[in-house]
């Protein structure tokens, strides 16, 4: 009878001190070796795409657009989408256009020879998301090639113009910006790139005259004394046209630039 009763005890003992250890193994649900099971992690959590803050983002079409897309995301180009899927597409097909990227927001544009499509897009942490191009915004229905304005210009003297969806950012350094001090075209004291509106296909509004200081040195940005900027492009040069006023005298400034 006492062995019995020590017997017990001791089993009783055994399983309270199991069951306060808990069982060992990766506790985060979002890893691919997740125990459902481990109450302790044991840092032997593994993920996908290099970390467990970042997911695939691919970006792919069901419609045929007539053309090549030129994929973005954040401004960096990382693919030429050739395919479309009428039958739908899911994550990972090797003709989608994509990569791993870190979870968060991201603009993701797609450019063709008709149309631009441009938008901000949420991806989470072990996510792999497909985007649709034809799901994204239209910003340009000029697209970026043929007569299109979106993209990168530049002139030889290197004065720039990026022009994207509703907005743009000119840049326009010069190395004689004390002249045009001088003839009241800027003043010094702003700072920065001057972001401008889009107004309709081809004017935009450029409403302050606004001054990028560089290296401590003033350069002067392209503006107009009325507000409205007018470009045309045949698709590799691009010309601006605004109203200026220089010495109290009103001209028609023009400038030219070429697609980058």
């Amino acid at each position: 009878m006492r062995k019995l009763l020590l017997y017990s005890i001791l089993c009783l003992l055994s399983v309270g001190f199991l069951s306060s250890c808990g069982k060992k193994g990766c506790t985060d649900p979002l890893s691919s070796s997740y125990d459902s099971e481990a109450t302790d992690d044991d840092g032997t959590c593994k993920y996908y795409y290099g970390g467990r803050e970042f997911g695939q983002l691919e970006v792919s079409a069901m419609k045929n657009s007539g053309s090549e897309q030129e994929i973005y995301f954040d401004g960096n180009k990382i693919g030429t989408l050739k395919y479309y899927f009428p039958d739908g597409v899911s994550c990972g097909n090797p003709n989608s256009i994509g990569t791993v990227i870190k979870s968060g927001k991201h603009l993701v544009k797609a450019v063709g020879a008709k149309e631009t499509r441009e938008g901000y897009i949420t991806i989470n942490p072990q996510e792999c998301k497909v985007v649709l191009v034809e799901d994204l915004p239209l910003v340009n229905p000029g697209g970026g090639g043929g007569t299109g304005l979106d993209g990168k210009w530049k002139t030889s003297s290197g004065n720039g113009v990026v022009l994207s969806g509703s907005s743009a950012s000119f840049y326009v350094f010069s190395s004689t910006w004390q002249e045009y001090e001088k003839m009241g075209l800027i003043s010094i004291g702003d700072e920065g790139i001057k972001s401008i509106s889009k107004v309709s296909a081809n004017e935009w509004n450029c409403l302050t005259r606004h001054v990028y200081i560089k290296d401590q040195v003033p350069q002067y940005m392209f503006w107009s004394n009325d507000g409205k900027l007018t470009l045309s492009s045949d698709g590799n040069t691009m010309t601006i046209v605004s109203n200026v006023s220089a010495g109290g005298v009103d001209k028609v400034a023009t400038s030219v630039f070429y697609r980058q």
